[in-house]
């Protein structure tokens, strides 16, 4: 399915698992004592600006492939 046809909140593992997820991305980057032992500094505005871009690029790449893939069987 599109992701735009999809609720993203109705598989609440999924969204748990998200979540937990992101809050150890910001706590590996922004928590001092471990930026320290993973040794990962903070992104700034210009760093995270490039990651949504590639995020974007991903998504709609990724849908793009679906249509034509279900588009193409008929």
């Amino acid at each position: 399915k599109p992701i735009w046809k999809i609720n993203p909140f109705s598989n609440r593992y999924q969204l748990l698992a998200f979540f937990v997820g992101l809050g150890l991305l910001f706590a590996a980057l922004y928590v001092g004592s471990l930026n320290l032992l993973l040794k990962t500094s903070p992104l700034n505005l210009h760093q995270w600006t490039i990651v949504l871009i590639v995020v974007a690029i991903n998504l709609t790449l990724i849908e793009l492939f679906k249509w034509l893939f279900t588009n193409r069987r008929g």
